[in-house]
């Protein structure tokens, strides 16, 4: 049971060859507790709590599982590419350990496997560890170069570097004491839009009203801002009240940051946006 120091277990591999994509191909689980994935699937479970992701065959990709010490946040997370997927808190009196332990087995008749790496840790390495390890273990020189400098966009203290950032991304700052925690906590910011390949399409306004969007997931870790542009802004050193995103569009002083995945009728907001791109 390692609540006290945490644990780390990382897997490296592709799949391919698919008769059964309900196989395990990596196996440590008995007694319901343990960690096993298949094909397109990656599970970790305690006693009390469950977590997994899924991702398709035929691609290289890494799977990490973290759990954090009990005198942390009790977090179990898990990683795809260095990317975190999934969260959930186990309970403090939760148990990761085995009635019965057993080695982990790596293999399937059903399905071809191809792996790569191995790490575990008895610890619970950081998100920016689980990041450089994927990409110290890329196996492409060349790749690594790429990864490496994509991601190198923070300090020693884990705040965002803007000149690091790629060179074509678009960024906002939102200046203020705190932002809002819940749906009608309006507070008061300032801030600016740099559009680094547009420049015309940068602006910066002051006293803006902001306040968190939505009911059913006002309750998210990651939430939805709403903000108001209610003294315009200042675009191209032109002051104005509303903002033309694009030259289609209605020039607008509000609008609506989404970061959550679904809402209270089951849509995924972020998510179709993804795939309808």
């Amino acid at each position: 049971d390692f609540r006290t120091t945490g644990k780390t277990i990382e897997f490296e591999f592709k799949t391919c060859d698919v008769r059964n994509y309900d196989a395990d191909i990596i196996n440590c689980y008995s007694g319901d507790i343990g960690f096993k994935m298949t094909a397109q699937m990656a599970m970790l479970k305690s006693e009390q709590s469950e977590i997994s992701t899924q991702y398709k065959e035929d691609e290289h990709i890494r799977v990490s599982f973290v759990v954090e010490k009990r005198t942390a946040n009790r977090l179990l997370l898990i990683y795809l590419n260095g990317i975190m997927c999934g969260a959930a808190q186990y309970p403090a009196d939760d148990d990761f350990s085995q009635a019965n332990p057993v080695e982990i087995s790596i293999g399937s008749n059903d399905c071809t496997i191809d792996l790569y790496n191995i790490r575990v840790y008895n610890n619970d390495l950081t998100r920016y560890q689980i990041v450089d390890n994927w990409i110290a273990d890329t196996q492409n020189v060349v790749l690594r170069a790429e990864r490496y400098a994509r991601n190198n966009v923070f300090d020693a203290y884990g705040n965002i570097v803007i000149e690091n950032l790629p060179k074509n991304l678009p960024y906002m700052i939102l200046k203020g004491d705190s932002l809002p925690q819940y749906k009608g906590n309006k507070l008061t910011i300032d801030g600016k839009f740099v559009d680094p390949v547009n420049s015309d399409k940068s602006f910066e306004f002051t006293g803006a009203q902001i306040d968190v969007q939505g009911t059913s997931s006002s309750g998210y870790a990651r939430k939805n801002y709403k903000l108001k542009l209610k003294n315009g802004l200042i675009q191209n050193g032109i002051v104005k009240n509303a903002y033309q995103m694009r030259d289609d569009s209605i020039a607008a002083n509000v609008f609506c940051f989404k970061a959550d995945v679904a809402s209270s009728e089951g849509c995924n907001n972020v998510e179709l946006v993804k795939q309808y791109n």
